[in-house]
């Protein structure tokens, strides 16, 4: 028997009228069913990937190009580096010296942990913090006096108010060498000029400030955390980081912008699949309304397939009549799902369904489409659909042929 019959027989036993209503509304639920489900994982699929580039762009405005780490360690020596011959790579356009560490930040006897992060005169060249200041400017001295930039978060955890001058932000640093009469602690007082903002991250604190005034904090008069590389626009990325890893050797690590955010892209895949994961279990008991469906069919049809059988056709193709069935209905299903999906997503990209109320750039929740997330989906229900069909196929197949007398 060819496909085409047997897909023909298929189609018409999922179609025709059935003596239970009860077996059309199980069909059309299990339908409904594969297609709210596979709606539902292209459209948390498509809201991870809108928050991945909304969050990575806020990131990549504020990391550099090119960010210089040491290989081993958290911090090198100034000395460590020919920053001469670093400026003269080709498409390289300013350079900029960065120390971090973390502190303890008070203001108003109000305390919390965040960076300290201090950056040279050049680090305006690598990194335009006017896109991210929220109050205030930037601004490194005030007088010849260090001045402090403040993040959002941390301005909002120690009730930071940039108006008032005379009250400044102290930073305590555990001392390294101490007596027994010195405290544990050094405190530096700062006085705050600006505040910025660069996601909604709670946890992002930092303040930034002078690199001299940075190491006398720390007590490391020489030492670098990172070095930041601006290129110039028409520099081929790929090509710059080769050279600079070549110059440097393998004493550094030189990161690209997406390298410099590792952990939070596979943080971000892994919540993404996660979710994928856990939709797909949701579908896997959804397949079992399929299961009920397709097992009332083939009771129903006994007498059909018993003749069928009578004249001809081969238990392997009784078998592929209900597979095709179950296949037929999961496409079904995964074509209405996948047209829902694209509806509520051009719906939310156009005329924003769902607000969010955080400080996020967009008012509206971020949605971003990958035809690659459709992929995994598809062989998901596909396979889930052939399984689901599997009981009442076989049941086709063990049926036996109707004698003259039965009929």
């Amino acid at each position: 028997m060819s496909m085409k019959l047997e897909y023909r027989i298929a189609k018409r036993y999922l179609l025709s009228n059935k003596k239970s209503q009860a077996i059309n509304w199980i069909s059309i639920i299990a339908v409904l069913g594969i297609a709210i489900g596979s709606c539902s994982t292209v459209l948390v699929g498509s809201v991870f990937n809108g928050l991945e580039e909304v969050i990575m762009g806020m990131f990549n405005d504020f990391n550099p190009d090119i960010k210089i780490l040491p290989a081993q360690g958290k911090k090198f020596s100034e000395e460590d580096i020919n920053w001469e011959d670093l400026k003269t790579v080709p498409g390289v356009a300013s350079v900029s010296r960065v120390l971090e560490e973390t502190a303890i930040f008070e203001y108003n006897e109000k305390r919390d942990f965040g960076v300290l992060k201090g950056v040279d005169e050049e680090f305006r060249s690598v990194v335009n913090m006017e896109n991210f200041l929220r109050e205030g400017e930037f601004r490194l001295k005030d007088n010849d006096k260090s001045t402090a930039l403040v993040s959002t978060p941390l301005a909002a955890k120690v009730g930071l108010n940039i108006q008032n001058r005379y009250e400044p932000i102290q930073i305590y640093m555990k001392r390294k060498q101490r007596s027994s009469l010195d405290k544990a602690f050094s405190v530096w007082p700062l006085t705050p000029v600006g505040r910025f903002d660069l996601s909604s991250d709670e946890n992002y604190k930092m303040v930034i400030t002078e690199l001299n005034k940075a190491r006398s904090i720390l007590g490391l008069p020489n030492a670098l955390s990172a070095a930041e590389v601006k290129l110039i626009p028409s520099a081929n990325h790929d090509e710059v980081q080769k050279r600079i890893q070549t110059l440097l050797g393998s004493k550094f690590l030189v990161e690209d912008r997406e390298e410099q955010e590792r952990a939070f892209l596979k943080l971000m895949n892994i919540e993404k699949w996660v979710g994928f994961a856990i939709l797909s279990l949701t579908l896997l008991l959804i397949s079992f309304n399929m299961i009920g469906a397709m097992w009332m069919i083939v009771l129903e049809k006994e007498v059909d397939i018993s003749v069928l059988k009578a004249l001809g056709l081969s238990d392997a193709s009784a078998r592929k009549i209900f597979l095709i069935q179950g296949l037929i209905m999961s496409l079904t299903g995964l074509i209405f799902g996948f047209a829902m999906a694209v509806i509520l997503y051009y719906l939310q990209e156009n005329f924003g369904l769902i607000r969010l109320d955080t400080s996020m750039p967009s008012q509206y929740y971020p949605v971003e489409l990958s035809w690659t997330d459709f992929i995994p989906i598809t062989i998901v229900v596909l396979i889930l659909g052939f399984l689901a069909a599997l009981p009442a196929a076989q049941r086709a197949y063990q049926l036996s042929r109707l004698s003259l007398a039965r009929i």
